[in-house]
């Protein structure tokens, strides 16, 4: 079933590159929409008054157990948008947003107990030296108060602001976060977006302590005000179903293309995939239940690149198991499986048509009427230059293509961390003018 383009792509070109499909697998909105800023907000973070003993009903207190891994993906982040909301519920902590030019979806999900963990909040005003550090492994769950009434807890961010105060951590640092959503201060923030009067944003907190010498650096940013109304995105309905090759390759080989093909400075990278469709005598000779392994086998994977007139390719085929720089190529087990049965069919239809003196033509022959069928699609080479600095975040990463669809990047985090993954949405055509306006 084709996919439909997305809606509210206002000012894209016909060579612009433009999601064709709807949702994340994660998400329970079914709007399609994208981020929107506010001219009127206030970028600058507002200075913090004294911490002086306050009530812990509605903060939001947490440590992140992997400090500069944390640091690395937020810096990811930023380089697409800056204003998001940062989802918080008992369970993980979300970041769902499409980036400024419509083109890049992304999701970031972490999970409680194993990426971060919810503190006692009444510990974050107490002196850092008494404040204890707070232990992995141990099986004290804390449910913060405030999701006694709610749910989920939504806080504005600015991606930009938060990637500069995490750099530079190490891994021996410890990383907390104090985000007051008392319901004091939400009231007070909606009353005064309805008046003229000025209103000092709700704060973050982030407090990072540092070892030999101990030392403790507090930095303090404003939560942003996005409405509902202004915060739009997009999602991509039934993903998974629409795959029809997967990859998997580590960051370092994948980074290691781009690095190469960058030296062309072209504006699109186009992904194909070549595989053969068996001759009739596969199924006619008895071969129906090797269909799988034959179309497997056959699979090639091509990064191309131009500029002017010049072109670059890459030739990526399935590597040998067991390699540091394993790339394994294959078809999801849906589109194999709807593969064979093609085949199968037709190959029915002509044994049925031909007798079996055409038939006999085909015994022992090689391959005489072998098809190649091709998947292709262009993609931003900026984009994918960016997200292939995520090799510093993990070893490995999963390419899920589909014809004139997204191209899905999963990227595995450690220790079941949780998951953070990306949607490219491709060129509309193939036209050689590029006029992105990214």
């Amino acid at each position: 079933m084709p996919f439909s383009p997305f809606q509210g792509f206002d000012n894209q070109t016909t060579t612009s590159p433009s999601f064709h499909a709807r949702s994340l697998n994660n998400s329970s909105s079914n709007t399609t929409n994208h981020i929107s800023r506010n001219r009127n907000l206030r970028k600058e973070p507002n200075t913090v008054s004294g911490t002086s003993s306050r009530p812990t009903e509605g903060l939001l207190y947490f440590q992140i157990h992997h400090p500069v891994l944390f640091s690395r993906v937020i810096d990811l982040l930023s380089q697409f948008t800056d204003l998001v909301h940062l989802q918080m519920s008992p369970q993980k902590l979300i970041i769902h947003s499409v980036d400024t030019t419509k083109v890049v979806l992304y999701e970031l999900a972490l999970l409680e107990g194993k990426a971060f963990s919810y503190l006692d909040s009444a510990l974050a005003f107490g002196s850092y030296k008494k404040r204890p550090s707070m232990v992995i492994s141990s099986k004290k769950v804390i449910i913060p108060s405030i999701f006694k009434h709610v749910q989920e807890v939504r806080v504005g961010v600015n991606l930009k602001i938060l990637a500069h105060t995490l750099k530079g951590l190490k891994n021996q640092d410890e990383l907390f976060v104090l985000i007051d959503h008392s319901e004091e201060v939400m009231m007070m923030k909606g009353a005064f977006q309805e008046s003229s009067m000025e209103f000092k944003d709700p704060e973050i907190k982030i407090t990072v302590k540092k070892k030999q010498p101990d030392r403790v650096f507090t930095y303090s940013m404003s939560q942003f005000i996005i409405n509902d109304h202004e915060l739009e995105t997009f999602e991509i309905e039934q993903f998974d179903n629409q795959v029809q090759v997967e990859i998997l390759m580590s960051t370092n080989c994948f980074s290691q293309i781009m690095q190469d093909l960058s030296q062309m400075k072209g504006e699109r990278l186009k992904l194909e995939i070549y595989y053969e469709i068996p001759s009739p005598c596969h199924a006619i000779s008895g071969m129906v239940q090797n269909l799988g392994n034959t179309l497997h086998d056959s699979l090639r994977l091509f990064f191309k690149t131009s500029k002017d007139c010049l072109e670059a390719t890459i030739e990526i085929q399935n590597s040998a198991i067991g390699t540091e720089e394993d790339i394994v190529i294959g078809f999801t087990e849906s589109y194999s499986k709807q593969l064979q049965s093609g085949i199968v069919t037709n190959n029915t239809n002509i044994e049925n048509e031909s007798g079996n003196e055409t038939l006999n033509q085909f015994e022992g022959s090689k391959n005489p009427y072998n098809v190649t069928s091709t998947i292709s699609n262009e993609y931003s080479f900026r984009i994918l230059s960016i997200l292939s600095k995520a090799s510093k975040i993990s070893d490995q990463m999963l390419l899920q293509i589909c014809e004139n669809g997204p191209l899905g990047v999963l990227y595995g985090l450690e220790e079941g961390m949780g998951s953070f993954q990306f949607f490219v949405a491709p060129y509309l055509n193939d036209c050689s003018s590029d006029s992105d306006h990214e």
